[in-house]
Formats: C-alpha cells, structure tokens, sequence
C-alpha cells in the first residue's frame, strides 16, 4: 500500500510584522505530507480587514495600481488591474 500523501495551502496575515504604513504581509503556508513552509505573496494589508477563518479580505478591495508576477517559465509580466 502506498503512503497517504497530503497538501494543503493556507493563507494568512502575519500581524505581527505590520509596517510603518500600517499593513502587514500576507503569507501562504503550503504543507505536504507534514512538512511545511511559508511564502510571502507580495500582497500586503491593513490588518482589521483580514478575515483569518475565510482566509481573505473582510472588504471588496479594489486595486488601483498594476501588479508584476514572475515565474521561472515565463519571467516578469505585468498584470491588468483587477475589476469588478
């Protein structure tokens, strides 16, 4: 029988590194089969409007400036603003 592997994703807002602008980072906690890791998303937010059980934002927020992702397949490419 082969062993149960496992994989999980959550994301999460580390209050305790809020900045002088008064947002704190964003983090994502990927877990597989025990072992885990966390990964700074590049997002930040106010910290009140972090809903920890939904794992989102408590508010529609709508961004205003265009973001830039990178991945090792595709290199940097900026991204529209999101609507809606």
């Amino acid at each position: 029988m082969l062993p149960r592997t496992t994989f999980s994703v959550v994301f999460f807002c580390k209050k305790t590194k809020v900045t002088k602008k008064g947002k704190a980072p964003i983090y994502a906690r990927i877990t597989t089969t025990g072992q885990s890791t966390e990964v700074y998303t590049q997002c930040q937010i106010e910290p009140e409007r972090w809903n920890q059980r939904l794992e989102r934002c408590s508010t529609r927020m709508r961004l205003t400036s265009r973001s830039t992702v990178s991945s090792p397949a595709t290199g940097p490419r900026s991204l529209p603003p999101m609507t809606g």
